[in-house]
């Protein structure tokens, strides 16, 4: 496996999500075929959301590969899926009935049948995968491998054994003492702050009214187990769903249904045509509950429609996320079904593809649109899921792999976070692997944080601090707009490294994945504070060596080295190293793992292997390997009393294999990549003949049985052999403070669980492989690291570019961009020491000038932006070649990323536009706020002050009446500000007309809004809008003369902006348009024809394609002549817009004291402040006496918004 060997001892069984569903294709063009991979998939809430959100937009084939190590998630995700699709006859079965199964912990008798019968008929179809395939659920539910198809079949059976005898008081009995264990559970780790993060993300954009309610919902779910308030309570029967799962070792999450839905339907006033609305006669208490099961409803007949039009399919797998991609990376490469990767964390199952999904003629996808990850990199690392899933991404600029990140003490933004869970530099890994996390460069997104921040504050601790959970979007890095050139067609142009750069990357990514056996770090636990706060920060272990390795060679694939040469350089790297106490005990392993992966072969491991030697069998095989698999069985008696003391204290046990030899050989190697599984082990063959295998009945009790744990791991045959009469073998607990503090006791200075003789033949077993893997498991999609295509010099164009690393910190310092010059004229101009100069003409390219540009410039494009200031130049005039050595530099420092913003690039092939950072989404499903008891959107307020970051609230505070601020961001966000509290009438009357204006030209662009609308999934608001440009064609044409003189007649707001504000509107359009179409563009499109988008953003040119111009609904705006006027209008979806967590603090702690109690509480409408700067009561508006601020100065800053809704001005 990836990660090393750990084993909860309490494993929260997560029957449902703890977040609202989100729209798996929202990053895609509309219209674009999505195959989707979900792991650590749990629910099916995204998909079936992902269906209801597709509703009028152009059709696409949704085709999800979802992934989970838990058997009963899967099996209920299946149930739940078939029931929609066709129940136990030809009938459909009604929503409601489908949400009790799936939820509800208690049945009544008719539910119970129906689960009987539905059970049924699924293990009906099962006898094999083939017939299955061919039955009703067959064409829309399909099985990645056969192993999950046998797992769910068995669950099936054991439901409807369970649905049939539901009248069993021992049945019951059990039942009611593991809910209770669940309920004891929910006690001891349930906390204010823990609910209230994630009820406020299902609650969005309105948490702060509606968290009481949330509560007692939840409350209700808890108590009753219903979560529908008109269920009776009596007469009902235990759910076989959640009857076989939950258990004192598995007790329910904490979490309930309806923190799956958007919520804010519930508690917000809608427009009486609005989608969502609820009826007037729902009790206040029903309606969570109710909004809940109405969106259930709309999801899954959103499902059921898509499903029968052969547009929906759902690929399922139980398996280890890590086993499952790196499998899926050979299958690519090579075409194999298997690897040789472990299915599940426990047991020796080797995942195969299933033939039938995945051989031949089989179109099961094994590249993806969309990777979704959950937050499983808070738990296993990031740096191990880029390196399993980056590689799994399509070439194509939409591709998104997405990370969720939960900011935690000392780590004040996403970006550190990330830092933390990489072990390097974001920016440093991101390039090496290829990869852009995009908000990063862009600094915008239109995910809000507000009602998040706001419940946040139930966590601030006594260290402070606002604690955010970020979801990351990783794009291909070749596609970052305006970088080196990549493509569809072409292979990315590959940066270069030095082996010895990659080697001390390397080197110090290791210091930091196995910071915990570092001296100093134990020398700083001194305290028992000090010890706790390091076990809470760090609970488990996420890497191992064979983790490194995995980077390592993906790092080698990626860019331009010397594999070999690497892999030599960091073993000796950590071989000298003298600061971890381990280093030397995990030697053999490192030396293995880059062996087994194919990177670097160390000499010692064939040169010393004793070929004559007669003590072991295995001595005497005719092929001895560079390495072996030692498999020990440690008898139930001496695991159990380990697991009852893990047990007890709610551990996680983390365990390793150790090879130890006493006296004058003595040494202690740990094996950290140990596989285990409980049962009987049978033996195949001789143990002397090299055929010699091994077999495993496994006990699926596992932990709470009573077999035999078997344990297996690889280990260098050399030195096992020196000297076998000598050596131990044994299975031990990894070296932690709370592992020494639960077992040093009990087990011992070396946490040894049990100990043998290596020549022990009733314990220990010596094989080639281990148990099930014919072969070492197969690492980033290849046994072997190709050897680099080319030297290290100039190739092609005369191009290059090499990412340098700081030696003693491992991140990039820079990339040196070389041209050769190659021309006779050039050439001549660099013998004669003209003089060179640099030019940057964007944030990645710089041009080379020679001379007064006598001849054309050489361009180096760079793969990210860099600082030309600080450019290191190396002019070699006789080897004819220019290097520049450019710092990479952040999205604060170049102002020139202000336009890439939201941005949209064009495909290289006929595919649409696509937008990389922005969500694209069904207008006409979201619904619409009711603007008629302004006392219900007053949460608009707050919501448009989050849109500014600290940062920029200080930049705020600095502009003056008269000028505008040096941010063109900032002055964006104030004009967007303004847009959305003028339309929804907060401040001042109601306005839907605006003109975005120059002083000296007047008006260029007009919007229309339409509707403010709710978009739970982003936690935000949209305008629903038109937007018309009047460019000079469509004035010089006077078609729409009659149309501006109504507008004349109208109150339009005119939003008086400079000349670089305009100018990043029309950037941002595209993309306000591109991610609402319910179009597909014309063969006749401007922006393929022209190759730009947008089109051009100079005074008076078209901005956008004319493919959109005059799509809209009927009646969408009220407007005399719109009809005529729309067709040279386009429909636009425009949010509130944030800074990003990647590039600066997004919140201020001061913004959210007291908002998420929903105590209200005057502010500073430009700040956020609670009281003036210099203490006292906020200052009053004197014109309309109705806002407030803490000074002069925030008062000067927000005139240029206050004034245009100031009753007083």
């Amino acid at each position: 496996m990836l990660t090393p060997s750990t084993h909860a001892t309490v494993r929260p069984f997560y029957a449902f999500g703890n977040t609202p569903a989100v729209s798996l294709t929202e990053s895609l063009p509309q219209g674009v075929d999505a195959d989707v991979l979900l792991l650590g998939c749990g629910d099916v809430r995204h998909t079936l959301y992902t269906c209801y959100a597709e509703q009028g937009l152009p059709k696409r084939k949704l085709d999800v590969t979802a992934c989970d190590v838990e058997p009963m998630i899967i099996a209920r995700n299946i149930l739940l899926l078939s029931l929609i699709v066709e129940g136990p006859g030809k009938e459909a079965v009604p929503s409601e009935q489908i949400w009790r199964i799936y939820y509800h912990l208690y049945l009544d008798s008719q539910d119970s049948e129906l689960l009987l019968k539905q059970t049924e008929k699924l293990f009906s179809f099962s006898a094999c995968l083939a017939e299955w395939n061919d039955s009703v659920y067959g064409t829309v539910i399909r099985f990645v491998d056969d192993n999950t198809f046998s797992l769910t079949r068995d669950i099936w059976r054991r439901w409807s054994a369970a649905a049939a005898a539901k009248d069993d008081p021992q049945y019951k009995a059990q039942f009611e003492s593991d809910r209770e264990a669940s309920n004891e559970f929910k006690k001891k780790t349930w906390s204010e702050s823990i609910f209230s993060s994630a009820s406020a993300k299902a609650a969005a954009p309105m948490f702060s009214s509606m968290y009481g309610k949330l509560l007692e919902a939840s409350e209700t779910y808890w108590k009753t187990g219903l979560a529908d308030p008109r269920v009776s309570a009596s007469g009902l029967h235990p759910n076989p769903l959640f009857a076989l799962a939950i258990s004192a070792t598995r007790p329910l999450a904490l979490a309930d249904p309806t923190l799956s839905f958007h919520l804010a339907p519930a508690q917000a006033k809608l427009t009486g045509l609005s989608r969502l609305r609820l009826a007037k006669d729902i009790p206040e208490k029903a309606k969570i509950f109710e909004t809940a099961q109405m969106l259930f409803k709309e999801w899954t007949t959103a499902f059921k429609q898509g499903a029968s039009e052969s547009r929906a399919i759902v690929r399922f797998t139980m398996a280890d996320c890590y086993s499952l991609c790196q499998t899926l990376q050979y299958h690519n490469g090579s075409g194999m079904s298997s690897g040789n990767w472990y299915q599940r964390e426990s047991g020796f199952q080797v995942l195969t593809l299933a033939e039938a999904e995945y051989k031949g003629s089989a179109k099961a996808p094994t590249k993806f649109d969309v990777i979704d990850t959950s937050d499983i990199s808070d738990y296993n690392g990031a740096l191990t899921l880029l390196v399993s899933t980056g590689p799994l991404l399509k070439n194509k600029p939409w591709s998104t792999l997405y990370t969720e990140l939960m900011s935690r003490d000392g780590e004040t933004n996403a970006k550190s976070r990330s830092e933390s869970l990489l072990c390097e530099h974001t920016t440093t890994t991101a390039l090496i692997l290829g990869l852009a996390p995009i908000e990063y460069w862009t600094n915008a997104t239109a995910q809000s944080v507000m009602d998040v921040a706001m419940a946040a504050t139930m966590d601030v601790s006594a260290r402070g601090g606002v604690k955010l959970q970020v979801r990351v979007a990783w794009k291909l890095g070749k596609y970052l707009p305006g970088s080196f050139p990549g493509g569809e067609k072409s292979e990315s142009r590959r940066l270069r490294m030095d082996a010895e750069d990659v080697a001390n990357h390397a080197f110090h990514v290791y210091s930091k994945m196995f910071k915990h056996e570092n001296l100093s770090t134990f020398a700083g636990l001194t305290t028992a504070s000090a010890s706790k706060d390091f076990m809470a920060k760090n609970p488990f272990p996420k890497y191992h060596r064979g983790t490194l390795v995995a980077y390592l060679k993906a790092a080698c694939q990626s860019v331009q080295t010397d594999a070999g040469q690497v892999g030599r350089l960091l073993l000796s790297k950590v071989q000298a190293d003298t600061s971890s106490m381990l280093g030397s005990n995990h030697l053999q392993a490192l030396s293995f793992e880059l062996f087994s992966s194919g990177v670097y072969t160390d000499p010692s491991l064939v040169s010393t292997i004793q070929r004559g030697n007669t003590q072991a069998p295995f001595c005497k095989w005719k092929q001895i390997p560079p390495a072996v698999a030692v498999t020990i069985v440690v008898p139930a008696a001496r695991w159990q009393p380990v697991y009852r003391i893990a047990r007890g204290d709610g551990m996680t046990l983390v365990l390793e294999g150790n090879v130890k030899c006493g006296g004058a050989n003595a040494y202690h190697n740990i094996l950290s990549n140990a596989q285990i599984a409980f049962g009987t082990l049978t033996t195949v063959g001789s143990r002397q003949d090299d055929d010699f295998k091994l077999t495993i009945k496994e006990d699926q009790d596992g932990w709470l049985g009573s077999s035999a744990l078997i344990a297996s791991f690889n280990v260098n045959t050399a030195g096992l052999q020196i000297d076998i009469p000598s050596t131990n073998v044994s299975l031990g607990i990894q070296q932690s403070v709370q592992a020494i503090t639960s077992f040093g006791k009990a087990l011992g200075m070396y946490l040894s669980i049990f100990e043998a003789r290596l020549l022990d033949e009733g314990n220990v077993y010596v094989t080639k492989h281990s148990p099930g893997q014919p072969g070492y498991h197969v690492v980033c999609g290849s046994k072997s690291v190709a050897k680099p295509k080319v030297d290290v010099g100039a190739t092609g164009d005369g191009v290059t570019y090499t990412l340098n690393i700081a030696p003693n910190a491992g991140d990039a310092t820079g990339i040196t961009g070389h041209v050769d010059i190659t021309t006779e004229e050039g050439k001549h101009h660099l013998a004669n020491k003209t003089p060179i100069t640099l030019e940057q003409i964007t944030p990645f390219k710089v041009e080379v000038v020679i001379g007064e540009k006598v001849i054309p410039p050489y361009e180096l494009t760079y793969p990210v932006p860099v600082l030309k200031d600080n450019c290191k130049q190396r002019i070699a005039r006789k080897s004819c070649y220019v290097e520049l050595v450019a710092p990479i530099s952040s999205p604060l420092q170049s102002s020139g990323l202000d336009k890439l913003y939201f941005p949209t690039v064009l495909c290289d092939s006929s595919g649409p536009p696509a937008t990389l950072n922005i969500p694209h989404l069904s207008l006409d499903t979201l619904p619409i706020l009711s603007l008629e008891d302004k006392a219900h959107i007053n949460f608009l307020n707050p919501l448009t002050v989050f849109m500014f970051s600290p940062r920029e609230l200080e930049i705020r505070k600095r502009i003056t009446s008269s000028s505008l601020s040096p941010s063109v961001r900032v002055n964006f966000k104030e004009s967007l500000m303004s847009m959305i509290k003028l339309s929804a009438g907060i401040q001042g009357g109601e306005h839907g007309l605006f003109g975005l204006s120059l002083p000296e030209t007047g008006v260029h662009i007009i919007i229309f809004v339409s509707a403010i609308r709710l978009d739970g999934a982003s936690a935000n608001i949209v305008l629903d809008a038109a937007v018309m440009a009047l460019t000079d064609e469509v004035v010089r044409s006077h078609k729409l003369d009659e149309f501006l003189l109504i507008l004349q007649t109208l109150e339009m707001v005119s939003m008086n902006l400079d000349q670089d504000e305009l100018n990043l509107w029309k950037s941002i359009l595209p993309a306000l348009v591109e991610r609402c179409r319910t179009w597909e563009h014309l063969p006749t499109c401007e922006y393929a024809a022209k190759k730009r988008i947008p089109l051009n953003i100079k005074n008076g040119a078209a901005v956008l394609c004319s493919c959109g111009n005059g799509r809209f609904p009927e009646n969408y705006l009220p407007i005399p002549d719109w009809d005529s006027a729309k067709a040279y209008a386009t429909r636009v979806a425009i949010s509130p817009v944030s800074a990003s967590g990647f590039v600066e603090e997004i919140v201020d702690p001061k913004l959210t004291t007291g908002e998420a109690s929903g105590q209200k509480k005057e502010r500073c409408r430009a700040c956020g402040r609670g009281e003036a700067k210099e203490g006292g009561k906020l200052l009053m508006c004197t014109r309309c006496k109705k806002v407030k601020y803490c000074n002069k100065e925030c008062q000067r800053g927000d005139w240029k918004t206050h004034r245009m809704e100031c009753e007083g001005a």
